[in-house]
């Protein structure tokens, strides 16, 4: 009589997809048996999570895979209990970095148009939805960019008797370490009172013609002043002075 030959099932790993994984994905593995009766149950396990699955399906899916290089081990069981030799692939698993999302700034005060004059705040708030602002920049008539803030609500004080009356554009952009927001502009009219303080009387062509006048009079007023000082001494002063005094 001879003695029954029990055979094992084989088990194969199919696929693991994606190969290279991020933390944040759902990895599908999809394997097979092959055995004289029936393959009926699959059990894979990570060298770094431990146990994946433990059931009756030929493909799962997992997600939450630990960052680093997974050893992939699949064995099958059939409907004997026997079963198969284990069979291992790889699994690379990386740390998720989002892509950097574009940061953005806006200006709430002044608003566009507005007349304005002397020191002003001007106030706005700069986002960055997935990281943080590393600085606020501002420029005045597309002049150099100067670091104005760090904050997300911002404020500058913005002397506006640094530039002349008129129209002006003032602007400002996010920037969080990796790229520039768009820039956010705004005109504004610059309406300051001319400072009279700074200007020399004397140098108005009215008050000249005042001084000359004056300083006119003032000589006709002395030159006849002496005159008649003159005319009055020697008028008192006659011949028979002069005589006596001989």
């Amino acid at each position: 009589m001879s003695a029954e030959v029990i055979s094992v099932p084989t088990a194969s790993i199919d696929t693991i997809d994606p190969d290279l994984a991020l933390e944040t994905d759902t990895v599908t593995f999809k394997g097979s048996g092959t055995d004289d009766g029936e393959v009926v149950r699959y059990v894979w396990r990570s060298s770094i999570d431990g146990e994946l699955y433990d059931g009756d399906e030929d493909e799962f899916q997992y997600s939450g895979l630990t960052v680093g290089t997974h050893t992939i081990i699949l064995k099958v069981q059939d409907d004997r209990e026997e079963w198969s030799n284990e069979e291992s692939d790889t699994l690379e698993v990386r740390i998720y970095v989002p892509a950097n999302e574009i940061p953005s700034v806006s200006i709430i005060t002044p608003t566009n148009s507005t007349e304005i004059s002397g020191e002003i705040s001007c106030i706005g708030i700069a986002l960055d939805n997935n990281g943080d602002i590393e600085k606020v920049e501002g420029s005045i008539d597309g002049g150099p960019w100067m670091q104005i803030s760090i904050q997300t609500n911002w404020m500058y004080l913005w002397d506006s008797e640094t530039v002349e009356n008129g129209q002006h554009r003032l602007s400002v952009r996010n920037y969080d370490g990796e790229d520039y927001s768009g820039v956010s502009v705004i005109t504004v009219s610059v309406n300051n009172e001319e400072d009279k303080d700074d200007e020399s009387w004397y140098e108005e062509p009215v008050y000249l013609g005042w001084i000359t006048a004056v300083l006119i009079v003032i000589v006709i007023i002395a030159v006849l002043f002496i005159r008649k000082r003159n005319e009055e001494y020697y008028n008192g002063w006659d011949d028979e002075d002069y005589y006596e005094e001989d």
